[in-house]
C-alpha cells in the first residue's frame, strides 16, 4: 500500500500505542488493557476498509500464527509473561492482542515489505528481540534461557516469522493498484 505521510505515521502511533497497553498493563496487573485497546484499533481499521472481511480473516490468521508462535517460545523456557488468564504454556491474552495490533500494520505502515522481503527478515532477525527485551524492561516478560541465548534465538525465530507474515499479508490482502485503505 502507498499511504499518506499522516496515515502511515497515525498507523504507527496506534501500533506504539496498542503496544504499551499491552505492555504496561500486563507488568502492572492491567492485562485487560491491551486487548481492549488493540481490539478498537484494529476494529477502527476494519470499520475503514472496503474489504474488511478479507482483512479480518487475515487478522486472525496473523493473531493464530502469532499466539502459537509465543506459545511455543513458552514451551521451549525462553520467556515467561506476565498477566496469564490460562496456564503456561499458552501465551496470555495481551500477546494475541499485540499481534492483533501488529497485523494491522503489515498492511499499512509495513506495507513496504510485501515487496522487500528480505527487508522483512532483517527487520525480524533486530526488531522481534528488541521488542521482547522491552517487554522485559518494563516487566509484562521474564527470559528463562541465558539472555544472550534466548535473545539469539528470536533472532532466527522472527527472522522467519516475519518471512511468513510478509508471504501470509501480501496472498491475504494483495495490493490492488498499490493501495489499500489506510
Amino acid at each position: 500500500m502507498v499511504a499518506s505521510l499522516p496515515a502511515t505515521l497515525l498507523n504507527v502511533a496506534l501500533f506504539q500505542l496498542g503496544w504499551f497497553c499491552c505492555v504496561l498493563g500486563a507488568a502492572h496487573g492491567l492485562a485487560w488493557l491491551g486487548p481492549v485497546v488493540s481490539s478498537a484499533i484494529a476494529l477502527f481499521y476494519l470499520w475503514r476498509n472496503p474489504n474488511w472481511g478479507r482483512e479480518a480473516r487475515m487478522l486472525i490468521g496473523i493473531v493464530l500464527m502469532g499466539t502459537a508462535l509465543d506459545s511455543v517460545l513458552v514451551s521451549a523456557g525462553l520467556i515467561h509473561f506476565q498477566g496469564a488468564v490460562w496456564p503456561q504454556p499458552w501465551a496470555p491474552l495481551w500477546i494475541s492482542a499485540l499481534w492483533l495490533v501488529f497485523g494491522v500494520t503489515l498492511t499499512r505502515s509495513m506495507s513496504w515489505i510485501q515487496s522487500h522481503p528480505i527487508w522483512a527478515v532483517l527487520m525480524g532477525v533486530v526488531g522481534g528481540p528488541l521488542a521482547y527485551a522491552g517487554g522485559a524492561a518494563l516487566g509484562a516478560a521474564e527470559f528463562l534461557a541465558p539472555k544472550g541465548a534466548a535473545i539469539a534465538a528470536l533472532s532466527l525465530v522472527w527472522g522467519g516469522a516475519m518471512l511468513a507474515l510478509t508471504f501470509f499479508s501480501a496472498w491475504a490482502m494483495p495490493r490492488a493498484g498499490g493501495r489499500v485503505a489506510a
